[in-house]
């Protein structure tokens, strides 16, 4: 039997999940939250108690100071035991060369 307007399915493996909207990130794209149940009724349940709480404000995050730049150098330290060397002297040359010069110096929250 279908029910609307619920957010709450039956899944494969015969649990029942239910969505709720958690908040929106910075770019303003919708999160959301699911949650579980051996029931219908016990996720209907749980899905008032997270539509009547206060929305996550933790969600929207305000950076830790660093530039855009500091995470691709970082970044490519962190994957040079990844993948070999050539690939990280095309990613180098790529960010150095086309990357850097427009983004490396903005903060990530503001490039959009």
């Amino acid at each position: 039997m279908s029910r609307k307007g619920e957010n709450i399915y039956k899944r494969k493996d015969g649990r029942w999940e239910g969505r709720y909207k958690k908040g929106t990130s910075e770019n303003g794209r919708t999160l959301y939250g699911s949650c579980y149940g051996k029931t219908y009724r016990e996720v209907k349940e749980k899905l008032e108690v997270y539509r009547h709480s206060k929305p996550d404000e933790s969600i929207k995050k305000t950076g830790s100071g660093k530039l855009f730049g500091t995470y691709c150098d970082e970044w490519l330290t962190v994957s040079r035991s990844k993948v070999k060397e050539s690939t990280i002297v095309k990613y180098h040359s790529a960010f150095e060369n086309h990357i850097k010069p427009f983004f490396g110096g903005c903060r990530p929250e503001s490039i959009r």
